[in-house]
């Protein structure tokens, strides 16, 4: 299971993109859906996952504040990557990409996975990839 910044989502599809021209080959947190409506009655985990799922959107492309890698901050994303079997986190490099495709802060996303993770990336084909 792949998680990635920017984080797949209604707002931003290139993850998806990635993923159906790597031949669906992998599996994606996130996306784009239509579904049915949440539980009305989420458990402390489901709703703890929900609030990182939307703080990775908003991160990615909202206008909240950005995480800053704090403690805190990345226990709640790494109970999330645990909850959703995450195995691999990447980061594109974006500095080359058009402004309008870019997410709104990598450096933001870099400080979040670190603390999240405990270390820093490995550099992979243009991206900061952590294996877990």
């Amino acid at each position: 299971m792949v998680v990635t910044y920017p984080f797949a989502s209604s707002g931003l599809r290139a993850p998806m993109t990635w993923q159906a021209a790597d031949g669906l080959r992998w599996s994606l947190v996130g996306g784009g859906a239509i579904t049915p409506d949440a539980p009305a009655h989420p458990t402390a985990a489901q709703a703890a996952d929900a609030r990182t799922a939307a703080r990775l959107a908003d991160a990615t492309d909202g206008i909240g504040p950005l995480p800053t890698g704090t403690p805190a901050e990345g226990v709640a994303l790494r109970s999330a990557l645990d909850h959703w079997g995450v195995t691999v986190v990447v980061v594109p490099d974006e500095r080359a990409w058009p402004a309008a495709l870019r997410a709104r802060s990598v450096p933001a996303a870099l400080a979040w996975f670190t603390a999240a993770l405990g270390r820093q990336p490995d550099r992979q084909d243009g991206a900061w990839v952590w294996r877990r």
